[in-house]
């Protein structure tokens, strides 16, 4: 058993994440460690993307994104064919983009506008959102997933 540094529940190792470097595991539970890193990342945004920008234009990056991509493709045709099949709608005006996210009124936008598929067998309906709601709504998804499943 291992105490949290940051939420201060005793848990099982299990529940940390193991550094290499210091040939132990870290202060922080998973749990607390995922919520620091996001709080990061919406302090520093523009650090953290200028990080990102830079690294995936080095030679290695761009070999680790192009992995990533045929690996998910491999993985998720259905939902590659979807977002090129929305793409194309898109370009050839078969759907509109709508001039501002269509949850704004459930708070702060992020800006860029990005389609998000309630269903990945339908191309052509989507809805318009920006990058942190299209996260909400894909999180609200994956929970809503997992509490239908049946239960053995």
């Amino acid at each position: 058993m291992k105490i949290c540094t940051r939420c201060g529940l005793a848990k099982n190792e299990s529940e940390f994440y193991w550094l290499k470097a210091r040939e132990t595991y870290g202060t922080r539970c998973k749990t607390c460690n995922k919520e620091c890193t996001m709080e990061w990342r919406e302090r520093n945004m523009s650090k953290y993307r200028n990080y990102q920008n830079t690294y995936f234009s080095t030679p290695g990056g761009k070999e680790k994104w192009r992995k990533a991509s045929t690996k998910y493709a491999k993985v998720h045709p259905d939902k590659v064919k979807t977002r090129y099949e929305a793409r194309e709608a898109l370009r050839k005006g078969q759907i509109k983009a709508k001039g501002m996210c269509e949850d704004a009124y459930l708070g702060e936008c992020s800006g860029k506008l990005t389609m998000h598929h309630e269903n990945h067998k339908k191309a052509k309906k989507v809805v318009f959102v920006c990058v942190r709601h299209h996260h909400d709504r894909d999180i609200k998804l994956r929970t809503n997933k997992k509490t239908t499943c049946k239960k053995n």
